[in-house]
């Protein structure tokens, strides 16, 4: 199926007005939960906790998780600073990691018990110490490419005059399409789509700006060996550098010719890889 703009607005605005959402407290902040019960529901259906990426919110991921929500339950989680979640102010990675690993204590003590984490390019930094038996890296940010580390320092040194074009819609949709690969009618109308749906404002912008830079320079990101590690890179990304099969040990590598925005790009195939993996688990 074709998605048009009609489809998109129809269709993954209902999914998302379909969520119920709750509020958790994870290391004493209080953290934005989207849940999604598949009407096909059974003591054996799986739950998939999925953990978007840096300046946005759970929308990044609605594409993916929309191909996966007739046989999954599905639960997304908003960082800290990112949007409905608790504005944490000098945000760090320490901060977030720490977070990271309260956050399946808290969901298990509300009888939540996650099967695979699904996490999305910052949200891999997450979900590295969240340490999960199961967890797929989409566009991990092992190493940042020399264009992104530039831009983080830039935005962040420029952060005081920055944050108030940032989120001009025209400016967030330019930037949205500059990480695609494939910019045809499909994907840049999912670019429209989540520019026009993103929580975000300048509070956040200021936070995980500070977060970029030291992903940029300081801190750098391992996958954990765990039961099942999935990876996914794209061979076009222009926020990260992509890498090969050799440079992680993952039971499932998967690469594909796209930019940065994999889910954005193709949803449907990255759905394809993870629904394959799972039914091997």
């Amino acid at each position: 199926m074709r998605y048009n703009k009609a489809v998109i607005e129809q269709a993954y605005d209902k999914f998302v007005a379909s969520l119920q959402r709750e509020f958790v407290n994870v290391d004493g902040v209080k953290t934005a939960l989207y849940i999604h019960k598949t009407l096909h529901a059974s003591p054996h259906t799986k739950t998939l906790l999925f953990i978007h990426g840096a300046g946005g919110d759970f929308h990044g991921l609605v594409p993916l998780a929309y191909e996966l929500r007739d046989e999954f339950n599905i639960i997304f989680v908003d960082l800290p600073s990112h949007g409905a979640s608790e504005l944490v102010h000098r945000l760090t990675v320490a901060k977030l990691c720490k977070w990271a690993e309260e956050l399946l204590p808290a969901l298990e003590k509300r009888g939540v018990d996650i099967d695979t984490v699904l996490a999305y390019s910052l949200g891999c930094v997450v979900a590295s110490r969240v340490q999960h038996k199961r967890t797929w890296y989409l566009n991990p940010p092992l190493q940042l490419s020399r264009s992104m580390k530039l831009s983080s320092a830039v935005f962040f040194r420029m952060r005081v005059i920055m944050q108030f074009g940032y989120l001009n819609y025209r400016f967030s949709v330019f930037r949205g399409r500059w990480l695609l690969r494939k910019k045809n009618t499909e994907t840049l109308q999912l670019v429209d789509w989540l520019t026009r749906r993103t929580n975000a404002n300048r509070s956040q912008l200021l936070e995980y700006w500070r977060v970029g830079r030291e992903i940029a320079f300081s801190h750098r990101m391992e996958i954990p060996s765990s039961q099942f590690v999935g990876v996914l890179s794209s061979t076009y990304d222009s926020v990260v550098r992509p890498i090969s099969a050799k440079d992680v040990a993952a039971n499932c590598f998967v690469e594909l010719e796209t930019g940065h925005m994999s889910v954005i790009e193709q949803p449907r195939r990255v759905a394809k890889e993870i629904r394959r993996s799972l039914i091997m688990l």
